[in-house]
C-alpha cells in the first residue's frame, strides 16, 4: 500500500502470470537488454568517461553478472550485429580493468544465497 501511497504503479501477478518454468535463456534476456539499450539506457552506461567523472581513483566497479560488455560472446557478437553497441551496461575497459571487482562480488553473492538456503531449510 505505501507504494500506491507515493503514486507507483503496481501490478500483482498471479501464478499463472509467473515466467517460472519458460524456456528464456539467458541469450534471451541479452537480447531484450539489447533492445532497451537502442537509445534508452546507453546513457547509464559505464565507461571511462563516468569513471574519471567520480574524482576517485580508487573508485571501484560492482555489477551482477552477466555483463555484455564486449563481442568475445557469442551474444555479444549478436548485440553488436544488430546495434552496433560493443557493450551495453560496461564497457570491456571498465569491466577488464583492476578497478572491476564483478567476479570478487559473484562470488561473495553465491555465498549469500547459499547462506540464505541454508536458514530457510532449517539448517541453522
Amino acid at each position: 500500500m505505501a507504494a500506491r501511497e507515493q503514486g507507483a504503479h503496481t501490478t500483482y501477478l498471479g501464478p499463472g502470470d509467473s515466467q517460472l518454468g519458460h524456456e528464456e535463456s539467458v541469450a534471451d534476456t541479452a537480447r531484450a537488454l539489447g533492445r532497451m539499450y537502442d537509445g534508452l539506457l546507453l546513457p547509464y552506461q559505464v565507461n571511462d568517461a563516468v569513471v574519471r567523472a567520480t574524482g576517485n581513483p580508487a573508485v571501484r566497479f560492482m555489477r551482477c553478472l552477466p555483463a555484455f560488455h564486449d563481442r568475445r560472446t557469442k551474444v555479444g557478437a549478436e548485440i553488436f550485429d544488430r546495434t552496433g553497441l560493443d557493450a551495453l551496461e560496461v564497457t570491456g575497459a571498465v569491466f577488464d580493468s583492476p578497478r572491476s571487482i564483478v567476479f570478487g562480488q559473484a562470488a561473495n553473492r553465491l555465498h549469500a544465497a547459499k547462506a540464505v538456503m541454508v536458514a530457510t531449510l532449517g539448517g541453522c
